[in-house]
């Protein structure tokens, strides 16, 4: 009977938790994300109130295009440094999150390896061509995004 009982107040305290959680979400209702955006838009209640949400998000949405027309070779040195990445291929943490037959939550960490991307190889050299008359090779990027890449953590 104490099993049951401590199982029961440990599920209404988590229940009281993430109740208490949604609240203080709705009041702040701040959306970064598309999904944020829909997660918080799906929970409130009021029809001012998402949209207002939907105006806030738009906007700011706009400015941040408005920065990146601005500032064109932000978005080309980030693309080239993602299919560097994509191209070395590599290491990467996958975490899952499960609960256990006791009640218990636990996470798994894996490390997986990435094969290198044979599109994002392509693409860095129909890219870099362009660079090579300015003196910027496609094995000097290779080569300097390979030593943070591979680098031991």
């Amino acid at each position: 009977m104490g099993a049951l009982k401590d199982a029961g107040i440990r599920s209404l305290q988590d229940n009281l938790a993430a109740y208490d959680a949604a609240r203080k979400q709705e009041e702040k209702q701040d959306a970064n994300s598309l999904k944020s955006l829909f997660d918080a838009y799906l929970t409130t209640k009021s029809k001012a109130k998402r949209e207002r949400m939907l105006k806030e998000f738009s906007e700011r949405r706009l400015e941040f295009a408005a920065y990146l027309q601005a500032h064109p070779e932000l978005v080309a040195a980030e693309t080239k440094r993602a299919l560097i990445t994509a191209a070395l291929g590599g290491e990467y943490v996958e975490t899952e999150t499960g609960v256990d037959s006791a009640g218990r939550r636990h996470k798994r960490r894996r490390v997986r390896q990435a094969a290198p991307n044979l599109q994002a190889i392509l693409q860095l050299l129909d890219a870099t061509t362009a660079d090579a008359e300015e003196g910027n090779t496609f094995l000097d990027a290779i080569e300097k995004a390979g030593e943070s890449a591979w680098e031991p953590k």
